[in-house]
């Protein structure tokens, strides 16, 4: 069964690529531009893993992971953000990220975390 991976990112320069590696890893990928809009995927759509951009406008990347967590236990989490201090780390880990990366982004190793994400579900 193919993974299913939701990335939610208001720049495309981030995501486009995100979502291309994914899929040719052999994934299955919905791609949203806000957390508004993840929560529509989110009632339709059960993924596996959420790569979810903390500095979104509107509802940011933290909020919809608090969503998340409460209305989607089971979805593993990744964090894709233009912040990446200790502190800003810290935060996501203790917001339930599995991971935090900084963009611009290691494609390789985002599709790796989101294996090894899925698999700690």
């Amino acid at each position: 069964m193919r993974l299913k991976v939701l990335v939610v990112d208001d720049d495309t320069d981030v995501s486009y690529p995100i979502v291309t590696r994914l899929e040719w890893s052999g994934m299955e990928t919905q791609c949203v531009a806000s957390g508004q809009a993840a929560l529509g995927v989110l009632e339709r759509w059960h993924p596996d893993v959420a790569l979810l951009d903390l500095g979104m406008p509107g509802m940011d990347g933290y909020a919809l992971a608090r969503h998340m967590a409460g209305a989607h236990p089971g979805v593993a989490l990744i964090a894709v953000s233009g912040w990446g201090q200790p502190e800003d780390v810290a935060r996501c880990r203790n917001a339930g990220f599995r991971a935090h990366f900084v963009k611009p982004v290691d494609l390789d190793a985002v599709s790796e975390a989101v294996r090894q994400a899925a698999q700690r579900r």
